[in-house]
């Protein structure tokens, strides 16, 4: 699907990029680290190709192990 936002410029439509959540209820590991930078360069590639790119990633605050860490 193309779709014209005006200007000349097209793009290919939406895209969406999300990271698992991560619990910070201990120090980060390499695991953390891979699956973001996978998912930034995806957005990033996804974003050259002209697709409108939304790229979501968050933590879980709550609960008794974030607590005591």
């Amino acid at each position: 699907m193309v779709v014209d936002y005006g200007g000349g410029k097209v793009k290919k439509g939406k895209y969406y990029v999300t990271t698992p959540i991560y619990y910070i209820n201990s120090e980060p590991h390499i695991g953390s680290a891979y699956t973001t930078i996978i998912a930034d360069v995806i957005a990033r590639y996804k974003r050259f190709r002209r697709y409108d790119v939304f790229f979501l990633t968050g933590t879980d605050e709550h609960g008794q192990k974030v607590l005591s860490a």
